[in-house]
């Protein structure tokens, strides 16, 4: 019942899992087995204290067995969707920098210990053999 509480109130915020699982510190999967009702003890994982703020709702609302009520009105605006979508456009390009300088750093190594990258598809090549 909570897991598809907060599927709906992502998927009406307009929040991908990859935001979501990047506003709550945690991997993709493992907010996806949230949503999937495949994590246990959720209901008393202070991480759905933080899902609630993120959603905008209390936390009693996704608790309680009663159906989950949403207005309209609590639907995010054209203007916060977009700032949200904005959000994690910056965050998902913050991590793909830390990415690339973490590659750079391992061709970086594999250069120091011998290994030749060659080519544009990154075909590690040992230099034994050229």
């Amino acid at each position: 019942m909570i897991e598809t509480k907060i599927q709906i109130l992502r998927q009406l915020r307009g929040f991908s899992q990859q935001y979501m699982s990047s506003r709550l510190g945690i991997r993709q999967d493992e907010y996806s087995r949230i949503e999937n009702g495949n994590r246990k003890q959720f209901a008393d994982d202070p991480l759905l204290k933080r899902a609630a703020e993120i959603l905008g709702v209390p936390v009693n609302d996704l608790l309680h067995h009663s159906p989950l009520i949403v207005q309209t009105s609590d639907v995010f605006s054209s203007s916060t969707l977009l700032e949200a979508k904005e959000k994690e456009i910056r965050e998902l390009k913050e991590q793909l920098a830390k990415k690339e300088g973490q590659l750079e750093k391992l061709l970086e190594l594999l250069y120091a210990s011998g290994v030749v990258v060659g080519g544009g598809d990154h075909d590690l090549i040992n230099n034994e053999l050229s």
